[in-house]
């Protein structure tokens, strides 16, 4: 193969995979927009890949059996047969008797043949195998759904916590700017020092890279849960404006166990488990423990 060649079949290799990959993100069917959760599902129940492969399996296993279970009824065999005849003698050997043919003839026969065992345990045990596996996917296609349905609201309620947390670092980072503005004007008129501006700005560039990678863990959890429900990756979710603040500090908390590895939130400690210098009165452990 020439080098021409090869550059022709590339070139249009590509402008095959653009036109399909616009063709793809340009069907409504395949890129819904502004699904909520109860929508995510019902959309995951009719195109999710797991739950198409295993309605594929099913349909392939129903008429596996529907082929072994006609094995036990009889069998029909049918027979056709037709006969033409014509003779250009219009006298024939019967004139003498002053009988005159038929110059055509023609005759049609049918028969039908059928044969039936009372009994076929080889049939019946194939036919029952059958029956049994079309049962058994019809189960784990049943179950296949309901985890479907489990999985796809607990995504879809992850990627608002998710949004949830790109608000509070969008916020965080206007705040840490705010800090930083007073720092710089508090330097100005020597109230502080060079090094607080400087930490002021360290805590924005903090700020900034901790919603970077909020917009980032957002914009994966989008798309994988586009892609689980049997989407095109550009389908949006309206996702819920507002989350419970116990959802919220979960989430806040399961980014933090990545960073600091504990494997259980911190709790505040009681008046037995803090370390006193004197044993303090029971009024005074009441209010401090407040």
């Amino acid at each position: 193969m020439s080098f021409r060649r090869f550059q022709q079949l590339t070139f249009g290799g590509l402008v095959f995979a653009l036109t399909s990959a616009a063709a793809f993100a340009a069907d409504p069917e395949r890129a819904p927009q502004g699904l909520d959760a109860l929508g995510a599902i019902r959309y995951a129940l009719g195109h999710a890949p797991a739950i198409l492969a295993k309605r594929s399996d099913f349909a392939g296993l129903v008429a596996s059996f529907t082929q072994k279970r006609s094995a036990q009824y009889p069998s029909v065999d049918g027979q056709l047969q037709n006969q033409i005849a014509r003779s250009s003698n219009l006298g024939g050997q019967f004139a003498q008797f002053g009988i005159q043919p038929v110059s055509n003839f023609s005759q049609n026969t049918a028969q039908i043949l059928s044969q039936y065992n009372l009994y076929n345990g080889t049939a019946q045990v194939a036919a029952e195998q059958a029956r049994r596996n079309a049962e058994s996917s019809a189960a784990g296609l049943r179950l296949q759904e309901e985890q479907t349905a489990l999985d796809v609201s607990s995504n879809f309620y992850g990627l608002a916590a998710l949004h949830q947390t790109v608000v509070l670092d969008e916020n965080d980072l206007a705040y840490q700017r705010q800090l930083l503005d007073v720092a710089r004007a508090n330097e100005r008129v020597g109230r502080v020092a060079g090094v607080d501006v400087l930490r002021a700005q360290v805590a924005v560039a903090r700020s900034e890279s901790n919603l970077v990678q909020a917009r980032a863990d957002e914009a994966n959890a989008r798309e994988a849960l586009a892609v689980e429900i049997g989407a095109s990756p550009d389908a949006t979710f309206n996702v819920p404006a507002s989350l419970p603040v116990q959802a919220l500090r979960r989430r806040r908390w399961s980014r933090s166990q990545r960073l600091t590895g504990r494997k259980s939130p911190p709790r505040k400690p009681s008046c037995k488990q803090r370390t006193w210098a004197t044993p303090p009165s029971t009024a005074t452990c009441a209010r401090r423990c407040k």
